[in-house]
């Protein structure tokens, strides 16, 4: 077994790679906190497997998971996969290869965008939120919470339910190849892209999806922790992908809508960040959203 290495997620989970009927597996242990409760820990996790039965659109799958509920934490099991994450995909692969990325992007999110049922998101759950996040987070960022709270006045009673991941950063994508599992990875007819910490919400929309994908590839937050050269290789690149999936599905209509979801994505990271770095690029991105 190898040795436990904790928050590799902002959840401070403990993870570690164990080897059961000569297959590798993937153990997280996932802790019950104020802010993350064991029921909507066993939702999520059920969702991830509700994807991988239902299946995604390729080049997508969702990584099945077995869980055991324990006295204050759920023991995770799922098959390691050998890949790259995102931020990895962004330093070694071309403009053309990003591209192909972003063709995949675009796909899962009209995937997502389809699938709305005739039900309508709630602004009352939508500022339930809201509070519990603001209750346990930085008091300096009260006034940001405000402006959020005075854009839901704005919000439309007509915004279907539709299908999302949750939680569509690139740090919750293992990029593999189907025909070459041990070389370096490169965007070819064969890559897969194995999606994993699937979230739950009471208001579940395919903009969710989008704006954690601009945090990511517009905003860099996935690559915020690399060395300042790669950061900026990998920004270029990311805002080169995020400008392709942009002009598929935000216009005129939906933009203030999708700046809602934006500044919500945002500041529902901030009960889980500790580092100053961490707080001072959550201030820069809600600045820049407006």
């Amino acid at each position: 077994m190898l040795k436990n290495i904790r928050n590799l997620s902002n959840s401070g989970a403990i993870i570690n790679i164990k080897k059961i009927n000569n297959e590798l597996i993937l153990n997280k242990k996932i802790y019950f906190t104020k802010n993350n409760k064991k029921s909507r820990i066993v939702e999520q996790l059920n969702k991830q497997n509700f994807w991988h039965k239902k299946r995604l659109i390729k080049p997508f799958f969702s990584v099945p998971v077995k869980y055991k509920i324990l006295k204050n934490s759920i023991s995770v099991n799922m098959p390691f996969i050998y890949g790259y994450s995102g931020a990895d995909i962004l330093t070694y692969n071309s403009y053309d290869q990003a591209r192909k990325l972003a063709n995949s992007l675009i796909k899962l999110i009209f995937f997502f965008k389809k699938s709305k049922n005739k039900q309508y998101i709630q602004k009352e759950n939508i500022l339930k939120k809201i509070n519990t996040v603001e209750k346990n987070s930085n008091k300096k960022f009260s006034i940001y919470f405000d402006r959020i709270r005075q854009k839901l006045n704005n919000f439309p009673d007509y915004l279907e339910i539709s299908y999302c991941h949750g939680d569509l950063t690139l740090s919750n994508m293992i990029f593999t190849n189907s025909k070459q599992k041990n070389s370096r990875f490169k965007i070819n007819k064969y890559f897969e892209i194995y999606l994993i910490d699937w979230l739950d919400s009471n208001y579940d929309t395919f903009l969710l999806d989008l704006a954690k994908l601009k945090q990511d590839l517009f905003y860099g937050w996935s690559s915020r922790n690399l060395n300042p050269n790669q950061a900026m290789a990998n920004s270029i690149t990311g805002k080169f992908i995020w400008n392709l999936i942009d002009e598929k599905f935000i216009d005129k209509y939906n933009r203030e809508i999708f700046n809602f979801f934006m500044n919500l994505c945002i500041v529902r990271i901030l009960p889980y960040v500790k580092s100053q770095k961490d707080f001072e690029w959550i201030k820069h991105v809600l600045d820049e959203e407006g």
